[in-house]
């Protein structure tokens, strides 16, 4: 005897009916959608360019003072790629800690 698996899933969970659609509840824009992303990548690769040029800046400084290992030019690629993106993931945690601290206004 074989019973089909729509029978079976139909007995076992309870027919809900779906909930009414309220327009009024909405009451202001969310911060999701594609401008606030768009606003997001921006301001990511604004940071990523400052970013860049402190690290470039303190490579310079430091390319007097450090010793041979700085001078390397495969040690100062692999700083010039990671430090950037290190510091935008540390910005994004500041701003993120700040964003928990501080309530939004509505």
């Amino acid at each position: 005897m074989i019973t089909s698996q729509r029978s079976h899933l139909e007995s076992a969970a309870p027919r809900q009916e779906a909930e009414e659609f309220d327009p009024s509840q909405l009451t202001g824009i969310g911060y999701s959608g594609c401008l606030a992303t768009l606003a997001w990548a921006v301001v990511a690769g604004l940071l990523l360019f400052i970013n860049g040029g402190l690290v470039l800046a303190l490579l310079q400084e430091l390319d007097s003072e450090a010793g041979a290992w700085l001078r390397d030019v495969r040690v100062t690629q692999v700083l010039v790629l990671i430090g950037p993106v290190a510091m935008l993931v540390m910005q994004w945690w500041l701003i993120d800690r700040l964003r928990s601290y501080l309530p939004m206004r509505r």
